[in-house]
């Protein structure tokens, strides 16, 4: 009678054990795809993160772009513009030189013979020179 149950108790406790050897099978597998899925959720954050960097660069290159486009705009503008005034000082006489006023008249003489009256310089310079140099 022993020897029926005895039987009976070792391949019970056979069953059991591959069962469990199963089961920690099962465990190990199901702890690996654990890992791999928090590995996969790692990555996953990871290249969103690059995504937005990426993201931040594009829009900041744009705003560069956009940003020399205008600059570019408003230079050539400031040179049309620059090249328009230089073409308006060309057709200006330079005021520099002085300016004749249209009352005298250019043949006045100061009674010498001399017209020292258009030409206020020539006579502070005659003053300046020795006597000797109108004597010839």
């Amino acid at each position: 009678m022993c020897k029926p149950v005895l039987d009976k108790l070792e391949k019970w406790t056979g069953e059991k054990k591959k069962a469990s050897e199963i089961k920690i099978q099962l465990y190990e597998k199901e702890l690996e795809f654990i890992e791999a899925e928090l590995c996969l959720e790692e990555v996953v954050e990871d290249l969103d993160e690059d995504l937005k960097m990426r993201e931040k660069e594009e829009e900041n290159l744009e705003m560069d772009l956009q940003e020399d486009k205008n600059s570019s705009v408003s230079a050539q503008q400031e040179e049309k513009s620059f090249a328009k005034d230089e073409e308006e000082e060309e057709d200006v006489t330079p005021s520099s030189f002085g300016s004749v006023t249209q009352d005298e008249d250019p043949t006045k003489n100061d009674g010498k013979g001399n017209r020292s009256a258009g030409a206020p310089f020539l006579h502070l310079h005659c003053h300046s020179l020795p006597a000797a140099f109108f004597q010839q």
